[in-house]
This record gives C-alpha cells, structure tokens and sequence, in this order.
C-alpha cells in the first residue's frame, strides 16, 4: 500500500501555482527498496509535479556506493523516478555512515557526494549552501555523524535539541533567505528543529516558509492512526516511545513544517516494510489571489 499525503499552502510569493514532491528515508540498499520507490512513482501524478525534494537517507549504507554494479543501479532508479525534473537533496543520517560488524560506524561521505553529481538534475545541498529554482529558494541544514550515533552518549541523549542549536548557531545565517522570496529548508531530523521553533515562537532559521523533514518513519505508527495520533508515533529511531513529532504537519509562527513518512520504514524486514507501505507528501502552493 502507498499513501501519499497532501499539503496545501496558500502564499503570494511565488508566481504561479506548483507542486512539489516530497519523499525521504528510501534507504536503497543491494537488490531492496526500489520496489516501494516504484510505487510512489506509479501513484503520484508526476505530470503535475514541479520539483523534488529529499531530506535525507536516499541510501541505507553509504559505503555500498563502493559497489559499482549497485551505484549505477540506483543512479538509474533515482533518474527513472525524478522524470528529468529538478531535485533538491540533503543527506540524512544513513548517508553518512556504515555498519561494521552489527554497529553504525562514520562512512565515506564523498561517496554519496560524487554519486550525486553523476545525476545532472539532482543538487545537493550543503550546509547554508541555496539554490534558487522557479520562484523557490532551497537550503538545508544538516546535523554530522555524532549528532546521531556517539559511543560516549548514553541513546536518550543522541539526537538533542541543544546539540542541534550548538551545531545550528556555528552556521546559523540571519541572512539565508530573503523575506520577500519563497523559502524551504531540508533538515532530515524533524524534532529538534520542531522544539527550538516552538520555544523561540517562530523557526529558528529567519524567513523560513516550509521546513521539510523525515528520519522518524512516521513512529512505525500505521497511516489508519495519524489523524488521531497529534504528529506522535508509536517507537521512534533512538526508541523513543510515543514520541513527539513523529509524523504529519505543525504550523509554528508563519513556517510550516512537514514531517514525511518514509519510502522503506524497514527495508531489511519484508514483511514491516510491506505492512507499512511507502509514503510521500504532494506539497501544493496556491498562488494568493
């Protein structure tokens, strides 16, 4: 099954109506996930898309890419599914790192970075780094490798809101976006982010119109409870229990943030990842009249 959610903004900064295509955590691994990135695919009216985002976790380990046969495999893939359109990525955790006997260790970030570039449509998105495309400006913000795994922190303590501000503030830019534009922000870890806009009252990036985000899988929470659930999830990737800002959408000041299930919540297990089924979110702008 695939679900494709829809979001609907209404702004005058953009010249015409669009629509974008949100999907994250593919986590394409050797021989897996390509299935439910097909699906996607086949159940979203690509037509009517404009551009592509993805904050994060296009691979499940990023040493693979040193496996020419699977590289060029899913180079192939991600060119079929973004039918030549404009795609604008930002690396998640599982691009950054590789699992050596059973345990999550730093990778070879390059990989992925050069991977990237054989794909003429596909930006990636350094820190602070825009790319302005149609009426929209793009950046992102992303956490290193310690944000998520670090031998020294007990699991509760990974993925804080305060080692996210330390991070954050020695790249902050109050100048990245120009107000008058409309902005997006790709950041692959939704809650952080989410609880320091909350305390400051307003996204804690200045003139931030959308922040896309995925990483937490919906909470492995089935799509039938969304709607009841207020963005909790049931588990959360450091498991967590019922966590906070799990899925769906919250509207902070004049920045929305939407938080994407996953393409593949568990590509190594068949049978979760099928009952699950792949998600994307349709991001529709409406053109103020």
């Amino acid at each position: 099954m695939t679900y494709i959610d829809n979001v609907i903004i209404n702004t005058n900064k953009i010249n015409k109506d669009k629509k974008i295509l949100l999907i994250s955590d593919l986590h394409l691994t050797k021989d897996l996930g390509f299935k439910h990135l097909k699906e996607v695919k086949s159940n979203v009216a690509m037509d009517e898309i404009q551009q592509i985002v993805i904050p994060g976790d296009i691979f499940n380990d990023v040493n693979e890419l040193e496996d020419s046969r699977f590289k060029e495999h899913a180079l192939q893939e991600l060119d079929d599914f973004s039918c030549g359109k404009q795609v604008f990525i930002s690396p998640g955790n599982h691009d950054l790192m590789t699992k050596n006997n059973n345990k999550w260790e730093i990778g070879n970030f390059s990989l992925f970075e050069d991977a990237i570039k054989e794909l003429p449509n596909f930006h990636l998105l350094h820190n602070g780094e825009k790319k302005r495309y149609d009426s929209i400006t793009y950046s992102a913000f992303s956490p290193d490798f310690s944000y998520y795994e670090n031998e020294k922190k007990k699991r509760k303590d990974l993925e804080s809101p305060n080692e996210y501000r330390r991070a954050f503030l020695e790249q902050y830019n109050v100048n990245l976006f120009n107000s008058s534009e409309f902005n997006i922000l790709l950041t692959h870890e939704p809650q952080s982010i989410i609880k320091l806009s909350l305390e400051k009252g307003k996204c804690i990036q200045c003139d931030t119109d959308v922040v896309v985000s995925g990483h937490m899988h919906n909470g492995l929470l089935p799509h039938y409870f969304h709607k009841f659930a207020f963005n909790r999830g049931i588990i959360s990737p450091q498991k967590q229990f019922f966590p906070k800002y799990a899925q769906g959408n919250i509207e902070i000041g004049d920045t929305t943030f939407v938080i994407n299930g996953p393409v593949n919540a568990m590509v190594e297990n068949s049978l979760v990842n099928n009952a699950l089924g792949s998600n994307a979110t349709v991001i529709e702008l409406v053109k103020k009249r």
